[in-house]
């Protein structure tokens, strides 16, 4: 009986010999550009997944080799985990909060980082020169997240959000909706055709105009003719199209493209109709008067149709009419003469 160990073999060399050809084919093209870089950045920053394995707090703790392989084996995971805390169990939702290009790797940040993140205003202190206080004196959140590394050959190269997710995917399964995916579901099909696409449409909301191009590279603040404040949001550089993104309030206003030959672009009709608040609230009736009926006419015992009874004149002039006494000068206050 011939032993199996040769074919296993060789089913493991077609595996890795794949694996470092789809590897050489990513180092085949060129190294990754900076709108590339920004393009992911949108993609995948506030992304949420669902952890394969237990991740331990602290910066730089897993790799992942440019075969594809994680570095770090299970036992070494279990050890971290046990001296430094838990991020997350195997089978925990994560959220990639951020990432840096280097150069011959991606760095991600998970759950908010590993470092312990501190605003600039809590730095500020006040007082006199020979003692001074921090205006904010609250403590910070302790860091609750990691960081993790892709590596690569020569470079990072060009790829898609796609096959950067796939680079992960010993790690982290992509199966769950984003953050994004899970807004624009909500939004009109035409309003989702143009963040898909990463157009801007007038009549979308701030909010909107970031998930389909990304925070503006430049803003500023005027007042038009009618000395109405606005802010517009400039996205691109020449020799690129370049487009200027109006906002009245929270709501695009206007859009103006101006391509590379020159020619402007201004678009001013509302293309999105989004319902406003109130527009579908039925006005409640107006209540009525204590003691009176719906259509003004005075409650009664009667049956529909009933007429009502006839009374004598006689009998109702005849009633005895209780006298009402008539209003006597007021008493004078206590001590007055009388």
């Amino acid at each position: 009986m011939k032993s199996p160990r040769p074919l296993a073999s060789i089913a493991v060399l077609l595996l890795f010999t794949s694996a470092a050809a789809a590897d050489s084919r990513s180092q085949t093209r060129p190294e990754i550009s900076k709108q590339t870089r920004m393009e992911l950045v949108r993609a995948i920053s506030a992304e949420f997944a669902f952890t394969r394995k237990q991740l331990p707090l602290g910066a730089r703790v897993i790799t992942i080799r440019p075969d594809g392989t994680v570095a770090t084996s299970d036992r070494e995971l279990y050890n971290m985990v046990a001296q430094r805390g838990q991020v997350a169990r195997a089978g925990d939702r994560i959220q990639i909060t951020a990432l840096e290009f280097k150069d011959k790797e991606i760095i991600f940040e998970i759950n908010g980082g590993p470092k312990k993140k501190k605003p600039w205003y809590k730095r500020l202190e006040v007082g006199t020169t020979d003692a001074t206080r921090p205006i904010d004196n609250r403590p910070d959140p302790d860091a609750r997240g990691l960081s993790i590394v892709v590596q690569f050959d020569k470079h990072v190269p060009e790829m898609s959000a796609a096959e950067l997710r796939d680079r992960l995917n010993p790690l982290f399964d992509f199966t769950v909706k984003s953050a994004a995916q899970a807004y624009t579901e909500t939004l009109p099909k035409n309003v989702q055709d143009a963040i898909r696409d990463h157009r801007v449409l007038v009549g979308m909301t701030k909010e909107m105009v970031t998930y389909s191009k990304g925070r503006p590279p430049k803003r500023i603040r005027e007042k038009d003719e009618n000395q109405v404040d606005y802010e517009e949001w400039i996205f691109g550089d020449p020799p690129e199209d370049v487009e200027f993104v109006r906002f009245i309030g929270d709501e695009v206003v206007q859009l103006k493209i101006v391509k590379v030959d020159g020619q402007m672009v201004v678009r001013t009709e509302k293309e999105v109709h989004l319902p406003q608040p109130g527009a579908n609230i039925e006005v409640a009736a107006e209540p009525q008067p204590t003691g009176q009926a719906p259509g003004g006419k005075a409650p009664t015992l009667r049956r529909p149709g009933e007429a009502p009874p006839v009374l004598d004149g006689d009998a109702i002039s005849n009633r005895p009419v209780k006298a009402v006494p008539k209003p006597g000068p007021a008493d004078p206050p206590p001590g007055s003469p009388q």
